[in-house]
């Protein structure tokens, strides 16, 4: 008998020990997470301050030229996002105001996209997938 509530005695006690210690790391994780979440709010408004959107025109079709459009404007140095929509055939960029939208669309229209100013080459176009194909 003795010997049965020894047991069930360790057990609780090992329970309750793995309880603390699950909710101390939990506990310790959310406290990381907001210290994290407010280092990252921090970043991203030191980012912000110096940071300009844009929005310009780009032609394409589908999400394989969605992927090709955003990585390709992501490309540039200093473009924190590109997201580009498919049925307004509009980009919106983010950047840092050290690089000139100039080079964004350039490096979209050498993926084969033309963009408001900026033609892709034929060749790079023509090379695109049959559904990439927009019409010129």
């Amino acid at each position: 008998m003795k010997k049965s509530i020894l047991i069930i005695a360790s057990f609780v006690l090992i329970f309750s020990l793995g309880s603390v210690s699950a909710q101390n790391s939990c506990c310790s994780k959310g406290h990381m997470n907001n210290e994290l979440s407010d280092n990252n709010s921090n970043n991203k408004m030191k980012s912000i301050k110096g940071d300009k959107i844009t929005k310009f025109s780009v032609l394409g079709n589908c999400e394989m030229c969605e992927t090709r459009i955003e990585n390709a404007a992501k490309s540039v140095v200093g473009v924190q996002s590109a997201e580009w929509d498919k049925n307004t055939k509009m980009i919106t960029i983010t950047y840092n105001g050290d690089i000139e939208v100039n080079d964004i669309e350039k490096a979209i229209a050498s993926a084969g996209h033309d963009t408001s100013n900026y033609k892709a080459d034929d060749k790079v176009y023509n090379a695109l997938p049959g559904c990439c194909k927009y019409d010129r």
